[in-house]
Order: structure tokens, then C-alpha cells, then sequence
């Protein structure tokens, strides 16, 4: 084994040991890539290092220092190792500094070799084939699945899925029926879409789920199955603009703000209102102060803190005008 933590070749397995506290242990934060060295001869080095120096660019991995000289140390190992038909493994790791997710408390990478003598498969299996499960182990999102990433912990639960079941090996396929990533030339058997409507003034949620339904029974071509499912749905409320409690909250409002509000029949949801109102017969009274560019519920959405402080002195004013 080759360690840059040792700054050298060790042949002692005792002294095969990576830090706890390097992050490729307790974080799997790392990246490999593995070659095949047969009869003496290495194959492909230089695609085996460019994939793993481009894996170890993608997660902002800095290259050890000793990388440069990496063509060398392979060679070198593998003379001593005195295998001629072996497996090279190589592990760029973002080295020991702590035991958080930061980086950055780590302050240079390592670089690890290995050379594991090579074990064919059995005769048997290239002669009658291998057995083979579909994993219920969910397949890896397309980012992940192009970086040579020390966390292979998908691959052992594969593994183990596979020998619990009585086979050697297990695949995964995705939801398009991949194994990897790729075009599809064939129509998929299933598709599934969420749908989300917004009510307009006057419209009731089951009546769209109705209206829905025969829109579909309509349009859906024949020998195509088909199924609808309500997941959730709020039942809208209105609070009558010439009730005590509107009319206190429009003297709050014109108070605090300096204009008389201007009444929209605009909604939102917060089912609960709609609850109220038809279970209890109450009605529910809400003030907002949010802006037209605050992005509600989006990614970078923002409260304009004027209004927030606004927004106190509105609330104070509409108890004393309620009271």
C-alpha cells in the first residue's frame, strides 16, 4: 500500500491504516477509481486517472501533492507487490483535520494505492451464467452516479439484498426502467402526473374533482386505465366585508398605512378557515402584508421588514378598534 499520511510504500498490513479522523472514514468523503493491471501490464492508466481526476473536480477535491509523481508510485507498487495480474485501487481522500462535515477543517487531501491480487470469477459462472435479483435499493440521482464516490454504501445493501435472496449479484433500475442513465426509444407502461388547481370565487373542491373525473372519462383514449386520486383539498371561506370585524380591521389598516384598503377577492390556503366556517359557523379574519415580489413558498423568498414592524402596529390598532 502506498499512503501519503506515511509518506511512503508499506508492505505490512498492520501498517494499512487510514486516520479516523480523515474524512473519507466518517464521512466517505473521497474518491476512487480502480484499474486492471494483467500479465504485468497496466490497462488504460491514463482514462482510470483522468475519470478520477475529474471526479475528485466535481466535489472541489484538491489533488495531494504526491499526485504528480501518482504514474511512478503505481508502477512501483505494483513491482513490489509481485503481481502480475492484480487490481490497483486508488483513493484521493479529503484527509484527517475532525470529525464534522466541514472541509475545510482539513488541511490537504491524501492520496492511497492499493494492489489487491486479482480473483476471477469461477469457470462455472462464464460457462452457466450468474443469478441475478432486482434491488429494492433506491438507484443513485444522475449527479451522484457520475462521480467515483468513496460512499458505496448503496452497492453493500445491494450486495447483501442479493446474498439474503440466495443470488450473487443484484440490479437496481430506475423509475424510466434504467440501469443507468439513457434515451428511451419505447412508451413506459406507467406514468403518473400531480395535478394542482387553484380555486376561483365561487367554486367548491369536490365539484372540480368531479369535473376533473369527466374530463377524463371523456378524453382518455381507449385501452388506457386510468386512476385519480384526492390527496388533499381545502374548502374556501368568505368573510362578509360589512362585519364589525372587517370594518374594524380597514380603520387599523387606513390608520397605520395612511390609505383605506382596497378589498380584492383574492384567497389562499390555509384549509383550517374553511373548517371553521362550515363545522363551527365561524368566520376567520386574516391580515396579510406581504409584497406582489415576495415569492411566497419559492426559494428565495423574502418579508419586507417595514411591513413586518407595519404589520405589529396593525394588529395593536385592530384590537383597540375591535375592543
Amino acid at each position: 500500500m502506498y499512503s501519503s499520511w506515511l509518506r511512503g510504500i508499506v508492505t505490512d498490513p498492520a501498517l494499512m491504516l487510514i486516520p479516523a479522523d480523515d474524512h473519507l472514514v466518517h464521512r466517505g468523503d473521497g474518491v476512487f477509481d480502480v484499474m486492471r493491471c494483467i500479465n504485468g501490464r497496466i490497462y488504460q492508466m491514463e482514462s482510470h486517472l483522468k475519470r478520477l481526476e475529474l471526479s475528485a473536480r466535481v466535489i472541489s477535491l484538491n489533488l495531494p501533492p504526491e499526485y504528480d509523481k501518482v504514474r511512478d508510485i503505481i508502477k512501483s507498487l505494483v513491482l513490489i507487490g509481485g503481481e502480475k495480474d492484480c487490481i490497483i485501487r486508488i483513493i484521493i481522500s479529503r484527509g484527517p483535520g475532525g470529525f464534522s462535515t466541514n472541509p475545510f477543517e482539513c488541511p490537504s487531501s491524501q492520496l492511497y494505492i492499493n494492489i489487491i491480487r486479482y480473483k476471477k470469477m469461477p469457470d462455472k459462472d462464464y460457462r452457466e451464467g450468474v443469478s441475478l435479483v432486482l434491488s429494492r435499493v433506491p438507484v443513485k440521482k444522475s449527479f451522484f452516479a457520475t462521480i467515483k464516490s468513496c460512499n458505496y454504501l448503496q452497492n453493500v445493501l445491494m450486495k447483501m439484498e442479493a446474498i439474503n435472496a440466495g443470488h450473487k449479484y443484484s440490479v437496481n433500475i430506475d423509475d424510466d426502467g434504467f440501469i443507468g442513465e439513457g434515451s428511451k426509444t419505447v412508451l413506459p407502461a406507467k406514468a403518473m402526473a400531480k395535478i394542482s388547481m387553484r380555486l376561483v370565487p365561487d367554486q367548491r373542491p369536490d365539484q372540480i374533482e368531479k369535473s376533473l373525473r369527466a374530463y377524463l372519462n371523456q378524453h382518455v383514449p381507449q385501452g388506457i386505465t386510468w386512476e385519480l386520486e384526492d390527496l388533499s383539498s381545502c374548502i374556501p371561506g368568505i368573510i362578509d366585508r360589512e362585519s364589525e370585524a372587517v370594518k374594524a380591521a380597514s380603520r387599523a389598516l387606513e390608520s397605520v398605512w395612511g390609505k383605506a384598503p382596497l378589498f380584492k377577492r383574492e384567497g389562499g390556503s390555509v384549509p383550517v378557515v374553511g373548517m371553521i366556517k362550515e363545522l363551527l359557523g365561524v368566520n376567520s379574519l386574516m391580515l396579510g402584508f406581504g409584497l406582489p415580489d415576495d415569492n411566497l413558498h419559492a426559494p428565495n423568498e423574502k418579508f419586507h421588514l417595514p411591513n413586518f414592524y407595519r404589520g405589529i402596529e396593525t394588529f395593536i390598532r385592530f384590537m383597540y378598534e375591535i375592543a
